[in-house]
């Protein structure tokens, strides 16, 4: 509306100043100063909508995406009304998942960054302004817990070892969803999972799908691979840097900066650099997996930075 006000009141101004000319009123010269004024605030007022419509643009992949997986008619429809009903529905919640929410609300009066790790089987606050959380604190397939937690505060790095393995391509979509929309503009998700790609026998029957290696919580559902979890999170807008994993030919490829800000993106113990089983004089190295060793498909996908967290 306020482009059109201006684009009309520009084509008037146009007008009246070429009637003055006519009746030399004022100069041709005036007159071509006050056209390039006026082209100017034609130019921004075009450019300012587009701007806002583009950063609006970039959620839709990640609300179609969690739309698609809840099968929801009233998503389909409207995400965002969706998602902000989610928030008023959750507002009494039991006490371990306000304790969470007080933190990060906590978090952000300080502005101080917030880094969350996703399904750890830790909980609370971890050395690096870290926070732990398990599904007690923030469900990751409940929408309502993302939003009344971030809703209105933007998260700046998410960190999750070795926990997509245990979830279903679709499952996997979600949390990936869900994190694209309440990262700030240039936040990361860094993911390490078992790596499909990795060439050795007693790695893969370790962590098989239908295999449960911990012990605990539920079975392993996929063995990801650069190839089949990357996608996913380009597809969402995404842009994802591979810092350690297998190729198809059994080639071990490293970022050389994967280690380069632990603090702010999160440590993944399961690395080449920071598991003990690839140190050959660690008692571990040789009663695991062959002596082999552990390393893991691990990456950062990074939100761009003109598009901005989703607010209630």
């Amino acid at each position: 509306q306020a482009q059109g006000r201006i684009l009309h009141e520009s084509f008037v101004h146009v007008f009246i100043a070429t009637l003055l000319v006519r009746m030399r009123k004022v100069s041709l010269r005036t007159t071509t100063v006050l056209a390039i004024v006026l082209f100017l605030l034609c130019a921004n007022a075009k450019r300012i909508p587009r701007k806002r419509n583009q950063n609006k643009r970039c959620h839709l992949p990640s609300l179609a995406a969690l739309c698609s997986t809840l099968r929801d008619l009233e998503c389909f429809q409207n995400p965002e009304t969706f998602l902000r009903s989610k928030w008023a529905n959750t507002q009494n919640i039991d006490s371990r998942k306000q304790v969470f929410v007080n933190f990060v609300k906590g978090m952000a009066s300080k502005k101080k960054k917030l880094k969350i790790e996703l399904g750890s089987a830790k909980e609370g606050p971890l050395l690096n302004e870290w926070y732990a959380t398990d599904r007690a604190q923030l469900d990751l397939f409940e929408a309502g817990d993302w939003v009344h937690a971030f809703g209105n505060v933007g998260v700046d790095a998410f960190f999750a070892e070795h926990v997509l393995e245990h979830f279903t391509p679709s499952q996997a979509k979600v949390v990936a969803a869900l994190a694209y929309l309440f990262l700030r503009p240039g936040g990361r998700v860094r993911i390490a999972v078992p790596d499909a790609y990795r060439p050795y026998e007693d790695y893969q029957y370790y962590v098989r799908a239908g295999g449960t290696p911990s012990g605990a919580g539920q079975n392993h559902m996929v063995v990801w691979s650069s190839d089949s979890m990357t996608p996913i999170f380009e597809e969402l807008g995404f842009n994802v840097t591979l810092m350690e994993h297998f190729d198809q030919a059994g080639t071990f490829h490293q970022n050389p900066h994967a280690y380069d800000d632990e603090y702010s993106w999160g440590k993944v113990s399961r690395s080449k650099r920071h598991d003990d089983r690839n140190d050959p004089t660690s008692p571990r190295a040789h009663e695991w997996l062959g002596g082999n060793g552990f390393t893991s498909l691990w990456f950062d996908a990074r939100k761009p930075l003109d598009c901005p967290e989703f607010s209630i």
